[in-house]
């Protein structure tokens, strides 16, 4: 695969602010044997219209839903629309380098599956916004981001196997198809750690191209509504059960629900101190979905344990992240865990 044909997937929802520069530096790149798919989830910003014009120039295959569908399902609708060989799944509110595309092509000469870019802060581009995402074992889906924010002075330049922290992301699209996609039900946030996973599960590996760079916006900066947190505590609880259920073994199952759910359920009583009971709500309203679909749920658990050729504590062994106290502190007063 000396000279793939990359598949640029991109979800824009009212992204006017952002896919201009996102589409001109892709644009600009050396490598040229790519295509941009772009799906459009609805926008009402103008940023539709402007993709409309890029398509009657040729420039982009664009794809558009009337209602918001999700990330997840967005990017299975580019993935049916794309022609390459690798899929590159890269969010409406980045930017690459020059040398992107060539770093990942020269990648996947080796027969790895699928590839993690390095991702620095849009608006302090020597700083680290994640390498891929933390696993801790012992709190099993606590999230955090490697290599958040330290100055990048090359000591992760080493490819390593990393879970994907999505934003931009690469995957053969044979693998991609073989794995069943996305899971839509995330709708948005854990697909690509889903995803990871399974790959692991697979007994092959996601490895970071730490040449591959590519600028992201730090979105911990914006301030949420009420309304928004409650969507976000909603989200990440309904998303870390599925992962659960559909991921890990029984045993692992039954001894990090309990932690979990009380960890989440803490998350979601901080903010009643500010009189903002949304998290509270989302919270519940989370364990409400996974009553109405537990039997989809383990459905979908029966689908990938055809897949299973490793354990979850052999990709806890290879991935996960074994923080010691102080540095699990250190995440959580610095916004890290999910």
């Amino acid at each position: 695969m000396k000279n793939p044909l990359i598949s640029i997937i991109i979800a824009n929802w009212n992204g006017s602010e952002v896919i201009g520069p996102c589409l001109k530096s892709i644009f600009q790149s050396n490598f040229k044997n790519f295509e941009v798919v772009i799906v459009d989830n609805g926008s009402t910003d103008g940023s539709l219209e402007y993709l409309e014009k890029l398509e009657q120039e040729k420039k982009i295959i664009l794809s558009k839903n009337k209602t918001n569908l999700g990330y997840a399902m967005a990017i299975n609708q580019g993935a049916q629309c794309a022609k390459g060989e690798l899929l590159f799944f890269l969010n409406s509110d980045t930017t690459i380098e020059k040398n992107c595309l060539d770093e990942i092509a020269k990648g996947f000469q080796e027969s790895i599956w699928a590839a993690q870019c390095k991702i620095r802060q849009m608006d302090r581009r020597e700083e680290i916004q994640t390498l891929g995402t933390l696993l801790v074992p012992g709190l099993a889906i606590v999230i955090g981001k490697k290599g958040r924010g330290e100055k990048d002075r090359g000591q992760y330049d080493k490819r390593q196997p990393v879970i994907s922290s999505g934003a931009a992301q690469v995957i053969r699209a044979e693998v991609f198809e073989r794995l069943g996609q996305f899971d839509s039900d995330y709708f948005a946030g854990y697909e690509d750690i889903d995803l990871a996973y399974r790959i692991y599960l697979a007994k092959k590996e996601v490895i970071l191209l730490p040449q591959a760079i590519a600028y992201h916006r730090d979105h911990t900066k914006y301030p949420m509504s009420k309304l928004r947190a409650k969507i976000g505590a909603f989200q990440t609880l309904k998303n870390v059960l599925l992962f659960m259920i559909r991921n890990y073994q029984w045993a692992n199952f039954i001894k990090y629900i309990l932690p979990v759910l009380a960890y989440q359920f803490f998350l979601s009583l901080v903010p009643i101190a500010k009189r903002n009971f949304y998290p509270l709500l989302g919270y519940w309203w989370g364990m409400g979905w996974h009553l109405v679909h537990l039997p989809s749920s383990f459905k979908k658990r029966k689908a990938v344990g055809k897949i299973r050729k490793n354990s979850d504590q052999e990709i806890f062994n290879l991935v996960g992240a074994n923080l010691g106290l102080g540095q699990l502190f250190r995440y959580i007063r610095n916004g890290c865990l999910a």
